[in-house]
């Protein structure tokens, strides 16, 4: 039996494994809490991967070395339903807990940096726009320039002296 056979992927052709999307939930503890995650959660493919894990990394917390209240913890649901070892980890309740929370709080940053990003794009393409007309060329002056317009901006706020950030 290979390790995809024991973390849950079909053992024949055409048998279906179980695969679930992410992109839907806004939230981690949203997603936890689907019916698709509860239904998977509660399924013979993941009490056999839970099994092989205890096997493979020994039935202690792999945080805090307890044998009590062992969980499967995934430190990432980019493969959910074709999870590989190294995405999970046993860990007892509490560590478990707050491996979610710490899971959680990294999605939220990684989603607000993407955010400020994003806006920082739409920015510049409407200052560019504005300054060079609908089919512009950046090259690294204009960057530039488009960085100092922000730092001035950003000084004028603090001081008072301007609207309210550069997105709007």
């Amino acid at each position: 039996m290979s390790q995809f056979e024991l973390f849950g992927a079909p053992e024949k052709p055409g048998q279906p494994s179980v695969s679930i999307s992410v992109a839907n939930a806004s939230t981690d503890a949203e997603f936890r809490r689907s019916i698709a995650y509860q239904k998977y959660i509660k399924s013979a493919q993941w009490e056999n991967i839970r099994q092989v894990m205890f096997k493979l990394k020994g039935k202690r917390c792999e945080t805090c070395g307890t044998s009590i209240g062992l969980e499967s913890h995934h430190k990432t649901y980019e493969r959910f339903g074709r999870e590989s070892q190294n995405d999970l980890q046993v860990l007892c309740k509490r560590h478990h807990e707050e491996a979610d929370r710490k899971r959680e709080r990294e999605l939220k940053r990684v989603f607000e940096e993407l955010c400020e990003n994003t806006r920082y794009e739409n920015a510049q393409h409407t200052y560019f726009t504005k300054i060079y007309g609908e089919h512009y060329h950046p090259d690294e002056s204009m960057y530039r320039r488009f960085d100092e317009w922000i730092e001035r901006k950003e000084e004028n706020e603090a001081r008072g002296d301007g609207y309210s950030g550069y997105y709007g």
